[in-house]
């Protein structure tokens, strides 16, 4: 059997050594955390605890703006280009016209 078929076990000859990586900040409390810290880090001094709990909240709050934002009733804009949207333009477009015109004759 050749070295490189599926029926052979293939066993390397090194070993893979597994990196620890850096966390990353996924949420905006976690990154503006993250950014204290590391200013902090960088000036050599600890992060004050009251400039922690100032960030405690940042989620909750993005949270409620979101529900209350979804709460609201959908936009009845109508899409540019549709047939729906030139017929609503040109009904539009002509009654602004009549308007004018019944303006100009008394």
């Amino acid at each position: 059997m050749l070295e490189w078929s599926p029926n052979v076990a293939y066993k390397p000859k090194f070993k893979l050594k597994r990196l620890s990586l850096p966390r990353l900040p996924i949420t905006l409390e976690e990154e503006v955390v993250d950014a204290l810290k590391t200013w902090y880090g960088a000036l050599g001094k600890p992060v004050p605890k009251e400039e922690l709990e100032s960030c405690s909240g940042i989620d909750a709050a993005l949270h409620a703006e979101h529900v209350k934002e979804m709460a609201k009733p959908p936009s009845t804009k109508l899409v540019y280009g549709t047939p729906e949207f030139w017929k609503d333009w040109w009904a539009k477009k002509k009654a602004k016209e009549t308007a004018s015109a019944k303006v100009k004759h008394p």
